[in-house]
Order: structure tokens, then sequence, then C-alpha cells
């Protein structure tokens, strides 16, 4: 997914422009970064994760809110969501939902956990208390990386809000109920492996990733992981 329409362009011109977005000059895909290098904000693009997704090409634990609230807002010109916040912003936000599922079944993830919330990051500062499917995140991320369970945690409810863990609990009139909620939901990532193999970098050591939805793919080394046992 490369091209969604944004919202508002004049918003992301006047405030990040093509060269501010990521002033420390940050390393990109080189793939990713040629595929997008006609897009409004050229390869900075490849620093959002649902455009990353199909240029990963080893086991992945992927994390994205589908209605992310930064990315919505700075990269998608979409103003903050408020409680009058008007039925036009709702329905572009679920249809970015939407196009944020097609992105990640379609790059056929090794794992995904996508909640149906306006929030940025559900492993930051804090971890976010939103479950998908009753699995936490930190859970679903020690799931991936020890293979003790398939993690295609995908919510598929499609109004705003929906899901009743989102920790911003706004819920616009013009949203309706934001609800309700939908537990059995089809495997959009069933035909992928759970439990790809990855290259060993020791005794202990196993090279995985995890990407985050706008710092982009930050590839890790874990040893040692007890917290997440």
């Amino acid at each position: 997914m490369t091209s969604f329409p944004l919202y508002n362009a004049s918003v992301i011109d006047g405030k990040l422009g093509n060269a501010t977005l990521f002033p420390w000059e940050p390393l990109f895909d080189a793939d990713c970064a040629a595929a997008n290098s006609g897009s409004a904000l050229q390869k900075q693009e490849c620093f959002i994760g649902n455009v990353i997704y199909p240029f990963v090409q080893f086991p992945t634990f992927n994390h994205i809110s589908l209605t992310d609230q930064v990315i919505s807002q700075q990269r998608l010109g979409v103003p903050a969501v408020t409680a009058d916040t008007p039925a036009d912003v709702i329905d572009y936000l679920v249809a970015y939902a939407n196009a944020t599922r097609y992105a990640l079944a379609a790059a056929k993830v090794t794992a995904g956990f996508s909640e149906m919330c306006y929030e940025h990051t559900a492993l930051g500062s804090m971890v976010s208390p939103v479950t998908v499917f009753n699995v936490g995140v930190l859970q679903a991320l020690a799931d991936f990386y020890y293979d003790r369970a398939t993690v295609h945690l995908i919510d598929c409810c499609t109004e705003f809000n929906c899901n009743p863990s989102c920790p911003n609990e706004v819920c616009p009139a013009s949203a309706g109920t934001c609800g309700p909620y939908v537990e059995n939901c089809p495997d959009i990532l069933a035909s992928t492996s759970s439990t790809s193999s990855s290259s060993s970098l020791s005794s202990s050591g196993t090279q995985r990733a995890f990407s985050h939805p706008l710092a982009g793919l930050i590839s890790i080394i874990v040893y040692e992981a007890f917290c997440l046992k």
C-alpha cells in the first residue's frame, strides 16, 4: 500500500514537506525508496509500517493501529478526532483501516497485531492495555518470538474505535455506537507461516524484527528476553 490518498495535502505540505519528517537522516530500504520515489513524502514513506510490509524478508512482528492516530494526522492530514468529528472524517479513517488490513494480507507478514483503535503505538514508553481477541500485545510479541503460537491478531470490526479495549475511548456522534466488536474474524494472514526460519547468531541468539508503525522496520537481536516469557 503506497498511495492511499491524503485527506488534506496542504497540511502535509505545510507541516512536513519533503525533507523534515525525519531530520536525523535515517537509512531507508533501497527497494522501498525506489518504489515510492514519486509519492508525496517520497522515500520517507518507507518509515510507515503498512508501506514497508511488502519489502520485509525475514520473520517480523508487525504492529499498527488500524486507524493510527499519529499516521492519520501527520502523514495523511486528517484532523484530530473529537466528539464532534464529521462523518466524512470517520468514513476516511475506516477506509484507511480496510486498506491497512489489505496491506498486511497482501504482504503475507509473519505475525500481525492490529487493533481497530485510534491510538499510535501499543509498545512505547508505556504498554497499551489494548487486546485483540483477548490477547495483549506483550503476550502476542512473546508468542511470536518463542514460536509458541500463530500470531494473526487483526481486528475485523468495521466501526470506528470498535475494539472495547481501546485506551482512547472517543466515539464521535457521527460514528454511531463505535461497535459492536467482532471476535470471530477470518484469518487474513492464514497463508503465512508462524514459524519462518531465521538466521542463527549464536547458541542462544536469533535475529527477528519488530515493525513499528511510524519508526518503520527496526531490526532487533534478542539474546535473552525473560520479560516476554
